[in-house]
């Protein structure tokens, strides 16, 4: 018997469509969703009766309905796995198999899939994509935007009426990198409403969207995520959250920042046009810089990193007084530094990638949070590893000063080891990530001529701590930067660490 509800009830009305929306997931803890305490609509909460610490699996969502982005072709469009996870799966079974290479859809020329699915047409034929009448009803009334144009191009037989529903999918971000590679629509995540300092995050494993805890979440609190990168400034973010979801952000943080921002420019400026006009220039640069960091070579206007990096000073001078200058520990500047990082490197200039890669790391007034540090230390430790496996010539012939291999190799064995370390506890000892760490440890250890025996003594703690020192002054940072010395090393597969 066909049932209808109207459009405009919340979701939390409805018990049988909210039973049905968590009998989805897998869940550590018993959820449940009801009237949001942050906005109007519903939200997903931990049960009164259960709390978890930071670090702790929430659930995992299956990916029923999800689109990859068109630029990203090294992800497959059937089951959202990387290349790099279906060939290491595949050595699992063969350690002679040879890297996974993805096939471009005949039929639409935008998805790749693995072996497992021929085209893209094909794979709608035999797994047609269904969608519950119910799920459609609940999210109409919301804010209409386009999906992505894989989403048209692939699902469009069997989704032109979710085209409204983009406010409501969830990016797919695995750990292996910071962007987006696609996006999902999971009915019980749609109810994860939105703070600037969340409580939980989502990311891209395999074919299931994870969520996990960054701090301790209370019995009966609310789930919440950032939807927008959260180390971007308040004015970029608050801009995106309105643009992009509707939302007009108030929270405490947002205060807090603005107050300090108008501290920076005078408070009066940030209520005039013409700072705000500034803040959305750079910010057009900002993304022009992050498109061409993706698909490099897509955008002129990046060619020229010097220009560019001139042009962001030029452009932010405008929001200060005469004679002053925008402080580089203020994003958007921190943020801009990452994304000339990588574009330097495309450019095959990784010495000056990593010194921009560095203060965009360090030199910030706002920390990153457990999910964006993370990707950015592992960012930092693949230049150190480009960098120190550079003839030294090379090296010193794109910059004189640069500080000796040994220093830069040293740096890389700790980055990583930080790296992992913080995966385990941010994404979870069960991560299929976590095994690419442990790999490119024992690569480079190899590479480099070192023994893993050597690393996590005390003397290489004090090798490490000088030869930080000597590079983060290079990259013009103060003592008080760098990560600590006295972190958990790698160990080997069933090696378990003393301390």
């Amino acid at each position: 018997m066909e049932t209808t509800m109207p459009q405009n009830e919340p979701l939390h009305t409805q018990p049988v469509l909210c039973k049905y929306a968590l009998e989805s997931l897998t869940s550590s803890v018993p959820l449940e969703i009801r009237a949001s305490g942050i906005c109007n609509g519903s939200g997903l909460f931990l049960a009164k009766t259960s709390g978890l610490d930071e670090g702790c699996e929430i659930y995992r969502a299956p990916l029923s309905l999800a689109v990859v982005e068109p630029h990203v072709t090294d992800v497959c469009h059937g089951c959202f796995r990387e290349e790099e996870e279906l060939f290491e799966e595949a050595k699992k079974k063969n350690p002679n198999a040879t890297p996974t290479k993805l096939r471009i859809c005949g039929g639409c020329k935008v998805a790749s899939y693995c072996s497992k699915l021929k085209t893209a047409l094909e794979h709608l034929e035999s797994h047609p994509v269904k969608i519950d009448d119910r799920f459609v009803n609940a999210f109409m009334p919301l804010a209409p935007q386009v999906l992505s144009a894989a989403f048209a191009a692939v699902y469009s037989r069997g989704v032109a009426q979710m085209a409204k529903l983009h406010v409501n999918c969830m990016p797919l971000r695995p750990i292996s990198r910071p962007d987006t590679v696609g996006y999902a629509l999971d009915v019980a995540t749609a109810m994860v409403n939105h703070s600037c300092d969340p409580n939980a995050f989502a990311f891209l494993e395999g074919s299931c969207l994870r969520v996990r805890s960054l701090r301790k979440i209370n019995p009966g609190e609310a789930i919440t995520f950032c939807y927008v990168t959260a180390h971007m400034d308040v004015l970029a973010r608050r801009g995106m959250l309105k643009e992009e979801y509707y939302i007009t952000c108030d929270c405490s943080r947002c205060v807090q920042e603005f107050a300090e921002l108008g501290a920076v420019v005078g408070s009066d400026n940030l209520k005039n046009s013409t700072t705000l006009d500034v803040m959305v220039e750079a910010h057009s640069l900002l993304r022009h810089a992050n498109n061409s960091a993706m698909i490099f070579g897509t955008n002129p206007k990046v060619q020229d990193l010097g220009q560019v990096e001139s042009r962001m000073h030029a452009i932010l001078a405008k929001a200060m007084a005469p004679g002053t200058s925008w402080p580089e520990n203020l994003d958007p500047f921190p943020s801009f530094r990452l994304l000339l990082g990588r574009l330097y490197i495309e450019q095959g200039k990784p010495v000056t990638g990593l010194r921009n890669v560095l203060r965009g790391m360090f030199h910030r007034r706002q920390p990153l949070n457990k999910v964006d540090w993370v990707h950015t230390v592992l960012d930092v430790w693949g230049f150190l590893r480009a960098v120190g496996s550079m003839p030294r010539n090379a090296a010193t012939k794109e910059d004189r000063t640069v500080p000796s291999a040994v220093d830069i190799r040293t740096m890389a064995y700790r980055y990583l080891d930080a790296g992992w370390y913080s995966a385990t506890k941010v994404f979870g000892e069960d991560s299929f990530h976590l095994e690419v760490f442990e790999e490119s440890l024992g690569v480079m250890l190899k590479q480099w001529n070192n023994k893993r025996s050597q690393l996590g003594l005390k003397e290489f703690e004090v090798k490490f701590e000088a030869a930080q020192r000597r590079v983060l002054d290079w990259a013009g940072l103060t003592e008080e930067k760098g990560i600590p010395s006295k972190v958990k090393m790698l160990k080997p597969k069933g090696q378990h660490s003393s301390g």
